[in-house]
């Protein structure tokens, strides 16, 4: 059966409209369609709608789409409100004896790379969060220090829709970062 549209009549007197009867019979007919697609009684929750909530059965949505496995492929997705949340992790070139800068005897240098989004944002580039990939922690040896910091424009003051600006500053040059980003805009 087709949605069924209730009525509203001319404003603002609703004159000509469906009756609270009628409309109310309209939204029976509707939700009970519904129903019926997702199994009758059933509960909804135990009813996948597609294939995508299917291969989410058993790993509950929440911890899909909150957990970091994502951050492990490039990708992005545009939510209900228009937002569209982009992630990566992307291999930056080698660090370089850029930027030198000796503080207390040890010679630091800050490597600029420039990251392009897997989309262009539309009109916002609301925040980037980055992080660099490393081995796990039961892997773990000593650290090499580093800091990294990032920005949402590359060229000039204003923010970029297409890309971000990662620095990264260690005493340590020749080893490839992989970093992992996150980034959310409209």
């Amino acid at each position: 059966m087709a949605k069924q549209v209730i009525q509203l009549g001319t404003p603002p007197t609703g004159v000509g409209g469906d009756t609270p009867r009628s409309a109310n019979m309209k939204i029976n007919g509707n939700f009970d369609e519904l129903y019926a697609a997702l199994g009758g009684n059933t509960p909804v929750a135990a009813q996948p709608l597609d294939a995508t909530l299917s291969s989410l059965a058993g790993q509950g949505f929440v911890k899909k789409f909150s957990d970091n496995s994502l951050l492990a492929t490039t990708g992005w997705r545009r939510m209900p409100d228009g937002g569209i949340t982009q992630w990566g992790l992307v291999a930056l070139s080698a660090v370089g004896a850029f930027n030198p800068q000796t503080i207390g005897g040890q010679t630091w240098y800050t490597h600029f790379y420039i990251v392009t989004l897997p989309i262009n944002y539309l009109s916002a580039h609301h925040n980037i969060v980055a992080s660099l990939n490393g081995a796990p922690s039961y892997a773990q040896s000593a650290m090499t220090p580093f800091f990294l910091t990032t920005d949402k424009r590359t060229n000039s003051t204003t923010e970029s829709l297409t890309a971000f600006t990662v620095a990264i500053c260690t005493p340590v040059t020749g080893w490839v970062p992989y970093l992992n980003f996150r980034s959310c805009g409209k």
